[in-house]
């Protein structure tokens, strides 16, 4: 049979069926022997569903190869203005569902509200923790699952690739040549009006990345982009990454902004920040309402149309809450004030609104998963969970107890610096060190004053950042006589915990001498038994003798006595005299 087509569309009135017609990329691969059938059959997220005719002629589709019907069941074929415009995210899963998808759900359901458009969804994840389908939750919004691939990139020495190589396979979207444009959108955002506007201007759009709210920032920021997919650009930025990959700081968005300016010579085009911009820059934008003095009208009148990131506490480029009021995380978002706690989110508009998509999501999507029935309660999200109540039990007092809504009630309120719940932990850590560097050598290695390690069951937690590969890297250590010791060290990227210089417990492979910060908790019973937890994830079991070390110092070191020095920074090491709850230790984490 034939794998040529012959008109693009035919008129019919026996069936939904019309013919489709290859294009010239499909042309070529069928002359070089592609099964046909299996690619005229293939998901294209166009909002078809497609069949290849073999003996049976199907209604519409006259003597083609090829044959599609519209199968989408949120818009009509009708109310599309181009079928060849959509949005795309992507949402890959490394185990389980995460605020990844989370998020491309919430951002579904505005799209299918605010637009006249599909959304592409490339995923790995087939159902959610309860059992139902991707395809048919995100389906009733009118998103389409496509499956999404690796893309292998050429490191360099230089430049640390695994940090950001998920990120990079944003690419592929330039694969997509079935869409003639699309809009890029990250996850860890929500729009907040139309963007559709955004399909009718020429050339690529990008946001501004102006993390520190610059106005007029000019650095391409890839949280949402206006594209036109080509295969030759997919091909073009992988070959210019092997060209300047190893200098490459910030990303997948240096290598677009660098292609498109340096190699195709047509930059990026950087909206303006009413129109995207990062959420802790919420309100810095330019208003376009005006009073008769021709003063901006006082109020909130310039919230951007895609906000990225809800913005959060503390060092908001790398930690778990930077997006604190984007994700359905109730934990991440209290925040102690003295003895006081209050649900911070509660006092940022943008917060309601993203709750507001996410669980009319969650309830139209006919999900029952523990974790959204709770947060989309609106007593558990307002009130804060209760001891003994059925619908908000209250778990962990520190992570889950009652809020404060009265502010006057609250001392100090807007004075007093807080910290997130997770974070407040810390506080009943009878040891607690800062922050400290050292420099691989003996006269560098730090001393912890005072560090008494406890007699078991003891918690240590702490976050180090090294680049350095090496045999022997002592993070902390107390030494005693006649061999008595226990250490926490780096080796070859792998951390161990050891006590007598001679029984040890340790992770495999983990490559932890990344440069980056890590969070590694030690959690020693009374039995013997250790666990090993790096970045809130359990990673390494093991068991020591149950007898403890005797006559160590109190002011152990990042060093044995003459070699083994440690070589990067150590903040927050805490010990505590109990087991900290494993799903504090995520938190802790974050």
């Amino acid at each position: 049979m034939s794998t040529s087509t012959v008109a693009t569309t035919t008129h019919h009135e026996e069936g939904p069926w019309e013919c489709y017609s290859w294009t010239k990329w499909e042309e070529e691969l069928t002359t070089n022997g592609t099964d046909w059938q299996g690619l005229c059959e293939r998901a294209r997220g166009d909002g078809y569903a497609y069949q290849s005719r073999t003996a049976e002629r199907l209604p519409g589709c006259g003597s083609c190869s090829c044959c599609r019907s519209w199968a989408d069941k949120a818009r009509p074929r009708a109310v599309i203005p181009n079928l060849k415009y959509a949005f795309v995210m992507m949402a890959y899963e490394k185990e389980g569902v995460t605020d990844i998808t989370w998020g491309a759900l919430a951002m579904a359901k505005a799209l299918h509200q605010f637009s006249r458009y599909p959304m592409i969804l490339l995923t790995n994840t087939t159902h959610f923790p309860d059992g139902r389908p991707l395809a048919d939750v995100f389906g009733q919004f009118g998103a389409r699952i496509l499956p999404v691939y690796s893309v292998e990139l050429l490191t360099h020495a230089a430049w640390t690739v695994e940090h950001w190589n998920i990120a990079f396979w944003k690419l592929q979207i330039w694969k997509l040549t079935q869409f003639d444009k699309l809009i890029w959108l990250d996850s860890d955002a929500i729009v907040y009006r139309s963007v559709d506007w955004l399909f009718d201007r020429s050339g690529m759009w990008a946001q501004r990345d102006a993390w520190f709210c610059e106005l007029d920032a000019k650095p391409v920021c890839s949280g949402i982009m206006l594209l036109e997919p080509s295969r030759a650009d997919f091909t073009g930025l992988l070959r210019h990454f092997e060209k300047i990959g190893s200098k490459i700081t910030h990303g997948d968005q240096e290598l677009i902004e660098r292609y498109f300016a340096d190699v195709k010579e047509e930059p990026v085009q950087l909206l303006s920040p009413v129109e995207a911009s990062f959420g802790q820059c919420a309100g810095t934008a330019k208003s376009a309402y005006l009073g008769p003095d021709g003063e901006e009208i006082p109020g909130i009148w310039n919230v951007p149309a895609f906000v990225h990131k809800s913005g959060g506490w503390g060092d908001t480029v790398s930690n778990g809450y930077n997006n604190v009021c984007f994700i359905h995380d109730l934990r991440r978002q209290r925040y102690y004030v003295g003895e006081k706690v209050i649900n911070a989110c509660h006092y940022n508009p943008l917060a309601a609104y993203w709750r507001n998509m996410f669980c009319r999501a969650a309830k139209e999507g006919k999900l029952n998963i523990d974790s959204v029935t709770e947060f989309c309660n609106d007593l558990c999200y307002y009130k804060g969970e209760i001891a003994g109540d059925f619908d908000c039990p209250m778990t962990v007092v520190m992570l889950s107890g009652p809020l404060a809504d009265d502010p006057g009630a609250i001392p100090n309120f807007g004075k007093s610096q807080g910290v997130p719940a997770p974070k407040a932990v810390w506080t009943l850590a009878p040891y607690k060190f800062k922050w400290g560097e050292a420099h691989g050598t003996q006269e560098s290695a730090l001393t912890y004053h005072n560090a008494k390690l406890p007699p078991p069951p003891f918690t240590i937690i702490a976050d180090f950042k090294s680049s350095v590969n090496s045999e022997c890297q002592e993070l902390i250590g107390w030494f005693g006589p006649d061999g008595q010791s226990v250490e926490l060290r780096l080796v070859w990227g792998d951390f161990f915990y050891g006590e007598k210089e001679e029984q040890w417990v340790s992770t495999k492979k983990s490559e932890l001498q990344t440069g980056e910060w890590q969070s590694v908790v030690i959690q020693r019973e009374v039995t013997g038994v250790v666990q090993i937890f790096i970045g809130g994830t359990l990673k390494a079991k093991g068991r020591v003798e149950p007898h403890m070390p005797s006559g160590l110092g109190a002011d152990p070191r990042s060093s044995r006595k003459k070699d083994c020095y440690w070589n990067g920074e150590v903040q927050h090491l805490s010990i505590f005299n109990f087991l900290v709850k494993p799903d504090v230790l995520a938190e802790i984490a974050l």
